[in-house]
């Protein structure tokens, strides 16, 4: 598409016409003049927008210094324009008509706008207009071809990296060695998915398997009691059994007597027993409360000392005060003190000699002087003593506070350790109460006759009785426990059968995740060459190194120089370069506008139509040059 003639009346500032022939064009004018509204007159004819893409904004000049536009002037902005386009000639024209009804109760008054809309100098409606302007070229196209800036600056990352990926084309990457054996068969970006998906996964699963390990581990006994023999346990209850059918046909009290005369033995030795085992628990406690009351003697003696130092410290410290309080007195009464001898001779009543009367006068103030230096320096060693007593007063208390409380914690330590000592009551252990309770039984059975003792006898018997079927029970126990404990760990040894299962499966979904991301890393860079193959200035970075290895997408415009911080030539040069590639694909070009031309020094090369906007500030009004 080329521009050939253009015209804008009453638009905004302007009022311009010029006829480039589809050649070039410079547009001078100082800031104001009205080049940036010659642009948004041609958008406005094609598209109804302006530059910033705004369709609502005000196209009526403004009066000099007015914020409103000039409405009730019958001012018409109108612009027109003729363009080629594939050897075809097409002349476009708009008008903004105001409408002041002449009849009726709106007569007079400012009715609002009406867009008039031409085609080769035939009035058409709008919906015909933008249907001609649409065959000429897509609106969102004209942008990328017209303006520079719009590519690379008003497009999301993701709409440029849309557009490059199209004219890149097909790529042809080769997978990494050993990759298509892996995928057997499924497409890169589902078993890319799929590896990331399990890898993950995989790690959550292993993750929680350690701790699985542990609670199984938790439940496996410390100790396993030691298995009882079950046989000698069921001979010693026959036995028994026995002996209650033998003493049940036995009418001697024999045994009872002898069972009698071994239970107070039995007493006896456990009292002696006993008595050794508190001496010897005791021992230690003992020792301890021993050491704790002489500390606490100790500190009681370090106390009362530090409170005596502390008494004859206050008393030192008031004298010390007095005195420095004296000297205080001294030294002001010194300073106050004023020359008072005679001038006058004692002998002849005559006046002395200046000379003498001056000399008796510097002979008063160097005594003065002497004596307040004498009292100050006096004074300064008051307080420096009473300073030293001071900080030695306040060592005592810290070491006062200190004893004090090391004998508070002694003290709490001394009845801490009395109330450990055991008594020596024999009479409240189980052992005795068993053992004597059987004897009083005996004793009783004795009294009563033989058929008590043998059935105190019999009571006994069913008593160990019992406690051996007891014993066999808690075999049973044990024997199902120890089975229980034998389970447990093949739990753990199957748990970390299955660790090491996962741990395997983990390694071989990472090494098909490394192998993708390696493949995304060589499609990437073919990417990269195939899109920046297309451009001759204009660069590229389609994707990004994360902190995690992995390519991110992505699509920065870079220099030559591998640099993102172009210069506005450079920013230029690029967005030309990007036009005339864009151009190239989609077949088709547009006049592109330049804004702020004027500091532009870098070459510029495209085939397409250029219109520049040069600040020239000694053109107050447009001037436009057309270039060969």
């Amino acid at each position: 598409m080329k521009l050939l003639t253009f015209s804008a009346q009453n638009f905004r500032s302007i009022n311009a016409a010029f006829s480039p022939q589809g050649r070039n064009v410079n547009i001078y004018g100082c800031n104001g003049a009205g080049k940036t509204s010659t642009e948004d007159a041609f958008l406005w004819l094609l598209f109804g927008k302006d530059s910033a893409d705004r369709k609502d904004y005000d196209l009526i000049p403004h009066k000099p210094g007015a914020t409103e536009p000039d409405v009730g002037r019958g001012l018409e902005p109108t612009v027109e324009g003729k363009l080629e386009y594939f050897g075809k000639t097409v002349t476009l024209k708009k008008s903004y008509i105001e409408e002041w009804p002449s009849r009726g109760s709106l007569k007079g008054q400012y009715a609002g706008s009406k867009t008039h809309y031409f085609i080769d100098g035939l009035e058409v409606k709008a919906g015909e207009y933008n249907s001609a302007v649409g065959e000429l070229i897509d609106p969102g196209l004209f942008k990328l071809l017209t303006n520079p800036h719009y590519f690379t600056e008003s497009l999301s990352w993701q709409e440029r990296r849309e557009t490059l990926v199209k004219i890149a084309g097909d790529l042809n990457v080769e997978p990494v060695p050993g990759l298509v054996a892996l995928m057997d068969g499924r497409p890169f970006d589902n078993f890319y998915a799929l590896a990331k998906q399990n890898v993950k996964a995989t790690q959550k699963q292993l993750d929680g398997i350690p701790y699985a390990i542990s609670e199984a581990q938790r439940l496996i006994p410390t100790e396993t009691p030691e298995m009882p023999d079950v046989a000698a346990l069921k001979k010693q209850q026959e036995d028994l059994e026995n002996q209650i059918q033998t003493l049940k046909n036995d009418d001697s009290a024999n045994a009872v007597r002898r069972e009698i005369a071994e239970l107070e033995t039995k007493i006896a030795e456990g009292r002696r027993k006993y008595a050794e085992k508190i001496d010897a628990e005791n021992a230690k406690i003992k020792d301890g409360i021993n050491s704790l009351e002489d500390k606490i003697s100790e500190k009681t003696r370090e106390l009362n000392y530090a409170d005596f130092q502390k008494k004859q410290l206050k008393s030192d410290l008031a004298d010390l005060s007095d005195q420095k309080a004296a000297k205080l007195a001294e030294w002001h009464k010194a300073k106050d003190r004023q020359w008072t001898g005679s001038e006058i001779c004692p002998t002849c009543g005559q006046k002395l000699p200046k000379e003498q009367i001056e000399s008796a006068k510097a002979a008063f103030n160097r005594q003065r002087s002497n004596d307040l230096e004498k009292l100050k320096s006096e004074g300064l060693g008051l307080k420096k003593q009473i300073e030293d007593k001071s900080r030695e007063a306040e060592s005592l208390k810290e070491k006062a506070e200190t004893a004090g409380k090391d004998i508070k914690r002694y003290q709490e330590n001394l009845e801490k350790g009395k109330s450990l000592l055991k008594p020596y009551v024999y009479e409240t252990q189980i052992e005795y109460k068993d053992l004597n309770g059987r004897l009083t039984d005996l004793k009783d059975q004795l009294e009563k006759g033989t058929d008590a003792e043998k059935n105190s006898k019999l009571d006994m018997l069913a008593g160990e009785l019992d406690n051996v079927k007891q014993q066999i029970q808690d075999a049973n126990r044990i024997k199902l426990q120890t089975e229980q404990t034998k389970a447990q760990k093949k739990h753990v040894a199957e748990l970390e059968d299955k660790q090491k299962e996962i741990s395997a499966d983990l390694g071989k979904w990472e090494k098909a995740a490394a192998l993708c991301e390696e493949h995304v890393k060589k499609q990437a860079h073919a990417l990269e060459t195939a899109v920046n193959g297309k451009f001759k200035v204009a660069r590229f970075r389609m994707f990004a190194p994360q902190k995690n290895g992995e390519e991110a997408e992505c699509c920065d415009v870079v220099y030559p120089n591998g640099s993102t911080n172009l210069s506005t030539g450079e920013r230029l040069q690029t967005g030309i370069d990007i036009i005339n590639t864009l151009s190239k694909y989609y077949g088709v070009d547009a006049p592109i506008w330049i804004d702020n031309a004027e500091g532009i020094t870098l070459p510029v090369e495209t085939d397409s139509q250029i219109i520049r906007l040069i600040v020239s500030p000694n053109d107050k009004k447009l001037r436009v040059e057309v270039r060969e």
